[in-house]
């Protein structure tokens, strides 16, 4: 069971693929920044008929359905929020109890009803988009994450995970 004692702990939820298998991970950093704990999954692997199938949603699937469960349930640290930079999120609904904030560089298409804009201070130059119903809480968490990791930015986590899951993909083949 996670460690549910660590408030306002983001968990940053990245995946890298190379379109046949897929490693996800989350990364659980404190309001600062600092690291509180990282959990991964094996490559996940579909056959040439799933992916056909899935096509142009196959990202946002494997996320949604397949990532973020196993590496919530993973995660020592329960994180207060979960932080995502992948817009094709938006075209689905989470399935966790979690708030899920994604952060996109550009504006693109969204999921009528699964989620909801938020504008918090010190936002400026991406948009934030909360899962609908978890508006005001991701807010305070988002905000505060923003004024106490400055001058670093609350992006810059994602590389850092992408980073380590394709230093991970090269160490298993």
């Amino acid at each position: 069971m996670a460690d549910a004692g660590r408030d306002g702990a983001l968990g940053y939820l990245a995946q890298v693929g190379d379109g046949h298998s897929w490693v996800g991970g989350l990364f659980v950093v404190g309001p600062e920044g600092d690291p509180l704990d990282f959990a991964y999954t094996e490559a996940v692997s579909l056959s040439p008929l799933e992916r056909f199938l899935l096509g142009p949603r196959t990202e946002a699937y494997l996320l949604a359905r397949v990532m973020m469960p196993a590496l919530v349930a993973q995660a020592k640290v329960r994180p207060s929020v979960l932080l995502v930079d992948d817009t094709s999120l938006l075209l689905r609904r989470t399935a966790t109890d979690l708030p899920v904030v994604v952060v996109a560089l550009e504006s693109g298409a969204v999921k009528e009803a699964a989620w909801e804009p938020i504008a918090p201070a010190g936002g400026d130059g991406f948009a934030l988009w909360v899962s609908r119903g978890a508006q005001d809480g991701a807010r305070g968490h988002v905000e505060r994450a923003i004024a106490e990791m400055a001058p670093f930015t609350i992006v810059e986590p994602f590389e850092q995970v992408r980073r380590t899951l394709r230093e991970m993909r090269r160490g298993i083949r």
